[in-house]
């Protein structure tokens, strides 16, 4: 045991870690959301400290143009599971500690499961989806959020929901659609920025998990790296309510709200002829809705399977708990569909009654 600890021995030299600190980081249990310019670093500086378990979430594949800023991946890489190539990295940097790997998106499915028996949530994502379900999970089990983005020669990061305080739509909100939202690959990005930013999560995280605080909790702290010039911004810490909120409820499109179809306004459109209900669910997802009336085509293949949907329809877009159709909505609107609404499958069960779909 003493001998493993030599490796940690300068971060103990520091008053405000030592061997309890260093007790608590072994301790510690971590989720990285993304592993790509953000979170292969941060898993490593978190690895190398000895936090004692780190969970990887990421259901993609390196890529070539990946490589000048995700830094635990190299050619021979490409093609492969980067949760499963970071695994086999960060044991080798460090075999004293626990690596647990999900190759799944972080997502509607998962995302409870995956945060529910961690300590702190590192979010290194780019889409906007997954980093409102890492606000909603955090918010359900009352975890920190280290946040971190990046934009051009820009770079972002904040601590939300330390002990209560502000959480990331507290600050944000939740009207922001993932299609307005560039990223790195329509932007580019420059590899030290997001060094640079995840170095700062990383130390973040370790100072939570050493000591409980961070100067970051009612701070976002901003790096513009081309002109070498940080600033901060403080915001109200406190959250705009005690309570869990649902992930979503409308959205707003060009002055026009689509909003969450209640059970009785979904039967009331249903009477409708030209309503046509579409489940953007992956194919594999239980239960199937295999009625008249019911189209599937998923989220992921709506850009290039839409010319399929009659022009003529009124759609409603649904989901298991909403999130997804709120963003299929969104795309149908801006390519010039009718969207009367989105409905979520668990909200209530009027999915069933036959009555209901006649």
């Amino acid at each position: 045991m003493m001998n493993d600890l030599m490796r940690y021995r300068r971060q103990m030299l520091l008053p405000e870690i030592g061997w309890e600190g260093q007790q608590r980081l072994m301790q510690g249990h971590v989720l990285i959301v993304g592993l790509g310019g953000l979170g292969c670093p941060v898993a490593q500086y978190l690895a190398a400290a000895g936090v004692g378990t780190l969970r990887l979430v990421d259901g993609d594949e390196v890529q070539e143009e990946n490589l000048h800023r995700q830094i635990l991946f190299g050619d021979a890489d490409v093609g492969k599971s980067k949760v499963e190539v970071a695994r086999e990295r960060l044991c080798r940097l460090n075999p004293h500690i626990t690596i647990e790997v999900v190759d799944a998106y972080f997502d509607e499915t998962n995302f409870e499961a995956l945060a529910r028996d961690v300590d702190v949530v590192v979010d290194c994502t780019d889409r906007f989806d997954a980093r409102l379900l890492i606000d909603h999970a955090c918010r359900l089990y009352d975890l920190p959020h280290v946040y971190g983005a990046l934009y051009r020669w820009q770079g972002q990061c904040s601590v939300f929901g330390l002990r209560g305080g502000a959480r990331y739509v507290d600050v944000f909100g939740t009207q922001v659609c993932s299609a307005e939202v560039p990223t790195c690959a329509e932007t580019g990005i420059l590899g030290p920025l997001a060094g640079l930013v995840a170095s700062v999560q990383a130390g973040e995280v370790l100072r939570l998990l050493a000591t409980g605080n961070s100067p970051l909790a009612g701070v976002l702290w901003i790096y513009d790296l081309w002109r070498h010039r940080p600033s901060q911004i403080r915001y109200n810490h406190r959250p705009i309510t005690g309570n869990v909120p649902p992930v979503e409820k409308s959205i707003q499109i060009e002055g026009k709200r689509v909003k969450q179809l209640t059970g009785q306004s979904l039967k009331e459109v249903l009477s409708d002829g030209r309503v046509l209900l579409l489940d953007v669910r992956q194919p594999d997802e239980l239960p199937r809705v295999e009625r008249s009336g019911v189209m599937a085509i998923s989220l992921g293949e709506l850009p290039h399977k839409h010319h399929f949907i009659p022009e003529d329809k009124k759609i409603v877009p649904f989901c298991r708990k909403g999130l997804r159709a709120q963003w299929a909505a969104q795309w149908l609107v801006e390519a010039g569909y009718e969207v009367l609404g989105y409905f979520a499958l668990e909200s209530e069960n009027v999915w069933f009654d036959e009555a209901s779909m006649d």
